[in-house]
């Protein structure tokens, strides 16, 4: 896919995954099997090799105490082992195993395929030729397989060079240049009577390439970026300089020339297999810069200031503030000032919180952000300690059963990142915190929310029905589990290191999106047959009307219309402002 943005002289395209992520499945599945390795085993892990090659991403890892060898020798004597994406030989495997760790197998499953032709064509007498790079480790452990009887090359001159062989069989690295591989099959083939091709390049990096030589034709220069030892995006720059047009081929964006960029009327932008999407949106974010330096001062200055709004969660809790007017609304309470005070406060103190306690995703997340807590952490600790405390001492003339409910939620939120598990027990439990629990953050929220929002003024009012209260508090979980789900499917497809905290990291997206829809149409169902039955006033149209905005929140993602940046973030904070106003309207309509 294609992704066209057009920006003043600057035309921006992205060449991007089926799903839009950087990773290709093979990549993915590899940091997956790392990062829950790193998140749930007590003794050490490490990677025979590079896992893949993006620095970056080894990065990440490093910072999990995921460590790196190169030999069998430098293993530890316990703990566990993780086989690269790019495979290896049989011999090599059998290492691994009389070393007694455990092995955990995080082999492309295209790369496994390529092994499996190996095996096949072996047996039947053929020699192999691999075409490939000589020391690239996908090649190795393909030689690996073919038990001697194998031979590599990686320019059609070669192919003259090969000794004579009775029948050979072709196969390539999965991420080599297709087009140059079909020419040298066909050299293959003229030389060798009995001569049987298997095309084995990934299909990803065959979109990928096709993708850049569609670009290639449309723009005046390009930006490839990746690891500068990966195969695959060195091949995407080699592609694009065939075409004639310069490639700068970058790791971050901190290699990019603006001034250079700027002599160019268009721009493309492609990125490797291996390159996280989160590093892809850095880049793009650095080239904004083009358009953003001729903008006016009054222009950056709200930019800042909603970057800075953001950083802070103010819309999230703009929204939250909102919601609880509305929500005693539909329950038929008098609002009070005081309600939406403390969910904006309790809003507040959570995020900041969480954010000042548990920097780690954030650092490759959002590096933005943490930068941001890094240079005022102290007084954003202070402030979100300050709210916290504010919104409780608000809590308290409301009665003991809304303090005690605040309280409580109040130290979940924040004890929510801490580890609390004694180390005896991690092992038993796979968790050292409350956040370790699958699917724990997209429950809590909602619930929280619930509870501040819907809860607390009920039990603080001698008005209100349990029925209304029971169904506004289904609605308001609703509003936040839809908002905390798009949010968290959108980091995963960034490549962020999402945790087992969140749903679709537990059920996957298309089941998640499915059970979003099906919450959507339950609650729709549930507001009109109790409007219908008489237990909700006429407000009941201002719920669906939400529900309606939530709906097209969750249509405008899975459409790709609207998936990331500051305006699917308005979008899916909005989830929680609008269903707010149309409650507040439909009272002022009502009145």
């Amino acid at each position: 896919m294609i992704s066209i943005r057009e920006r003043g002289k600057l035309l921006v395209k992205k060449v991007i995954a089926k799903e839009g992520a950087g990773y290709c499945m093979g990549v993915r599945r590899a940091m997956n099997i790392v990062l829950d390795a790193a998140n749930k085993e007590e003794k050490s892990v490490t990677t025979f090799g590079p896992i893949i090659h993006n620095p970056q991403a080894v990065e990440i890892l490093n910072s999990k105490d995921v460590r790196v060898v190169n030999q069998v020798s430098e293993l530890k004597s316990n703990g566990t082992v993780i086989v690269r994406a790019h495979g290896i030989g049989p011999d090599v495997r059998q290492e691994l195993k009389s070393t007694g760790l455990t092995i955990r197998d995080a082999t492309c499953p295209l790369v496994s395929k390529v092994h499996s032709s190996i095996r096949r064509y072996l047996k039947r007498g053929h020699h192999l030729i691999i075409v490939g790079e000589e020391k690239h480790p996908e090649v190795i452990g393909h030689l690996g397989f073919a038990r001697g009887q194998g031979s590599v090359i990686s320019r059609i001159e070669d192919v003259e060079k090969l000794p004579d062989f009775k029948k050979v069989c072709v196969v390539s690295q999965t991420t080599f240049d297709e087009e140059y591989f079909l020419q040298i099959a066909d050299a293959l083939r003229k030389r060798y009577p009995v001569c049987e091709v298997v095309n084995t390049i990934c299909f990803e990096t065959l979109n990928r390439q096709r993708e850049v030589r569609e670009m290639a034709q449309k723009v005046d220069a390009m930006v490839v970026i990746g690891g500068k030892n990966s195969g695959n995006t060195r091949r995407l720059a080699q592609i694009s300089e065939s075409y004639g047009i310069p490639a700068f081929f970058v790791e971050t964006e901190k290699e990019i020339n603006l001034d250079e960029l700027e002599k160019f009327e268009s721009v493309g932008i492609t990125a490797g297999a291996s390159t996280p999407n989160w590093l892809i949106q850095k880049v793009i974010d650095h080239i904004d810069a083009l358009e953003h330096r001729h903008e006016p001062l009054w222009m950056q200055g709200l930019r800042r200031m909603t970057t800075t709004l953001f950083r802070l969660s103010f819309f999230v809790a703009l929204g939250a503030a909102l919601l609880t007017h509305g929500a005693a609304l539909l329950q038929g309470i008098q609002p009070k000032p005081v309600y939406p005070l403390i969910a904006i406060l309790y809003t507040l103190s959570m995020f900041i919180l969480n954010r000042c306690l548990d920097k780690e995703a954030d650092k490759f997340n959002e590096p933005g952000r943490t930068e941001f807590y890094e240079r005022h952490g102290r007084s954003l600790l202070g402030a979100g300690l300050a709210a916290g405390i504010t919104a409780l001492a608000l809590a308290f003339p409301l009665g003991p059963l809304p303090f005690l409910c605040l309280l409580i939620f109040s130290l979940a939120g924040v004890l929510y990142s801490v580890r609390l598990i004694p180390p005896r027990w991690q092992d038993v439990l796979h968790i050292r915190r409350p956040k370790d629990i699958p699917a724990s953050k997209s429950f809590f929220i909602p619930i929280a929310c619930a509870v501040v929002m819907v809860f607390i003024p009920y039990l603080s009012s001698d008005s209100g029905a349990l029925p209304a209260t029971l169904a506004t508090s289904l609605f308001v979980f609703t509003v936040v589990f839809l908002r905390t789900a798009l949010l968290d499917m959108s980091d995963i497809e960034r490549d962020r290191i999402a945790g087992s905290e969140i749903l679709t990291m537990l059920i996957e997206k298309p089941a998640t999106l499915r059970l979003l829809w099906g919450m959507l149409g339950f609650m729709a169902a549930v507001v009109t047959g109790l409007a219908l039955a008489g237990w909700l006033s006429l407000l009941a149209v201002a719920m669906l009307a939400a529900l309606g905005y939530s709906a097209l929140s969750l249509y405008l993602y899975q459409r790709k219309v609207v998936f990331n940046g500051l305006t699917f973030l308005l979008i899916v904070d909005g989830n929680l402002i609008v269903a707010g106003l149309l409650a507040y309207l439909g009272s002022l309509l009502l009145a």
